[in-house]
């Protein structure tokens, strides 16, 4: 059997295969689903399963993780990109260190008011000077929440913030070689799984369908 369970945090998989219409080359994606399909669907109603067909690609399989800045800034310590900045390794560190449930119970310290509303500084730029009682109740977040907001600002300061998001989302993607076997797909489709269980993609992603791929199932016509 396949030995898949999709995770909450596993929205879905795209299998890429080549179109069996135009080239010669085995499918072994498109094999696995059909082997596969009604094992992982029964386990997991609600998972589901993309096909895209192209001439001449290599087949591939992915997913997508709802990554936040905590993890890119984790990947920035974990990869070493930042081990010739000290400063912007504080910097990390203190970002990572920020206490988020006192933030976000210090963030309501004033009724009916939200320091984080949408354009607030650009409505009323003011507005930390003109009630003092209330910028007093709220300091203690605003000390916090500031200094969480320079630690941002510095480890943005480089081309490595760019390229830790861009390592992130090539772990999301696993190239499968022409040839190869549904037990690939099946390491591929473990490995992400592990990645995600790792600490990526706690969130679930609205997953909105391009025009170009389809829910796939054994027996639908060939695209």
């Amino acid at each position: 059997g396949s030995e898949v369970r999709a995770k909450s945090w596993l929205m879905y998989i795209l299998v890429r295969a080549l179109n069996k219409q135009t080239s010669s080359f085995r499918t072994p994606p498109r094999d696995w689903i059909n082997q596969n399909y009604h094992e992982v669907k029964l386990l997991n109603p609600s998972f589901p399963m993309k096909m895209r067909t192209a001439m001449e690609t290599p087949p591939a399989v992915l997913t997508e993780f709802r990554f936040r800045e905590d993890d890119v800034v984790n990947h920035l310590i974990s990869s070493g990109a930042l081990e010739h900045d000290p400063v912007r390794v504080a910097a990390a560190e203190s970002y990572l260190n920020t206490d988020r449930n006192a933030l976000m119970q210090g963030r309501f310290a004033w009724p009916k008011f939200d320091p984080e509303r949408p354009f607030i500084d650009e409505e009323d730029p003011d507005w930390r000077r003109a009630d003092p009682e209330r910028f007093e109740a709220l300091r203690p977040y605003l000390e916090v929440r500031d200094a969480e907001k320079a630690a941002l600002r510095a480890l943005h300061d480089g081309q490595e913030w760019d390229a830790s998001v861009n390592a992130l989302y090539a772990q999301q993607r696993v190239d499968l070689r022409p040839g190869c076997t549904p037990e690939d797909v099946t390491k591929a489709v473990r490995g992400l799984m592990k990645i995600g269980a790792d600490g990526y993609g706690t969130d679930l992603i609205e997953y909105e369908r391009p025009e170009n791929i389809t829910d796939y199932y054994p027996g639908a016509p060939e695209l």
